[in-house]
């Protein structure tokens, strides 16, 4: 299927070509909700990644190197986020084939909801519930801000200031060093507050993960080893002092982004009633 152009909010949904159990599955909920405005993306190959991929590097941000499968999940969403602002579309909803969404949830209305709110990153998933700022309850769904990383890229929503923001971001990085979903939830290094929905309005199936094999995960416990071993005590005391120095980065600018939640809970306030029609189909 093609996104139709025309349409406010198109969806990519990231699936390999032969997963057809995935395939069919998503077709069927989207025909289900009646939503057409949507398409496939194949996976890129990892030797697609746009920026460079260091083994070292990545050891060094997050204590482990990244598996063939994590840079080739960055090379897809850097593509599709680069495939969106090439189209006439304001908004895009990326998601994963290893989901389903609440049926009576309104995939549509999200284009009124990032409008209305001026928000420019929504995500409808996480895959942990981390320490959060309440924003506004609004019919069944309340507005949280993450105050921390909430991983996962199951299925988020941006506007194009957003993706343009992000996608600028991610290819200004020496290195990729994090697996895709920890750098877009890095707000205090992307200037992008990560609001999300709660109750979530999609659910993550019950598949086996397709980012790791077993092979890759012995290749990955041995590269790791090996790079603990060749770091230096100095190395280390750097790598310590480095991480300590980005957590408090991140609690200055989550203190920093309350301005964002006092204008963000005004916008809400007194348009609840239409916020929650936009989400909800009748």
């Amino acid at each position: 299927m093609v996104v139709d152009t025309l349409a406010e909010i198109g969806v990519y949904v990231l699936s390999l070509k032969n997963s057809t159990e995935r395939r069919e599955t998503i077709t069927a909920m989207f025909s289900k909700m009646g939503y057409r405005h949507w398409e496939f993306f194949e996976p890129l190959a990892a030797d697609r990644l746009p920026i460079p991929y260091e083994a070292d590097i990545a050891f060094r941000a997050r204590h482990s190197v990244l598996s063939k499968g994590e840079i080739s999940c960055a090379a897809s969403h850097i593509a599709m986020l680069g495939k969106f602002l090439d189209s006439d579309l304001q908004n895009v909803l990326i998601m994963e084939d290893d989901v389903q969404f609440d049926p009576f949830f309104n995939i549509a209305g999200l284009a009124e909801v990032m409008k209305q709110l001026d928000l420019h990153y929504l995500k409808l998933y996480a895959r942990y519930f981390v320490p959060s700022r309440y924003i506004s309850s609004v019919g069944r769904y309340t507005f949280y801000r993450g105050s921390w990383p909430l991983l996962g890229t199951q299925a988020y929503v941006l506007s194009r200031t957003g993706a343009a923001q992000l996608l600028n971001h991610l290819l200004s990085l020496n290195a990729l060093n994090r697996p895709i979903d920890d750098l877009i939830d890095r707000f205090w290094c992307t200037r992008l507050p990560i609001t999300f929905l709660y109750p979530f309005p999609v659910m993550e199936l019950g598949y086996s993960t397709t980012i790791h094999g077993a092979n890759n995960r012995e290749v990955i416990a041995s590269e790791n080893s090996r790079l603990e071993k060749s770091f230096t005590r100095r190395q280390k005391v750097g790598l310590a002092v480095s991480r300590i120095s980005d957590k408090l980065f991140r609690r200055y600018s989550d203190r920093k982004l309350k301005a964002f939640d006092k204008a963000l809970m005004q916008r809400i306030y007194g348009n609840e009633e239409s916020i929650s029609e936009s989400l909800d189909r009748v």
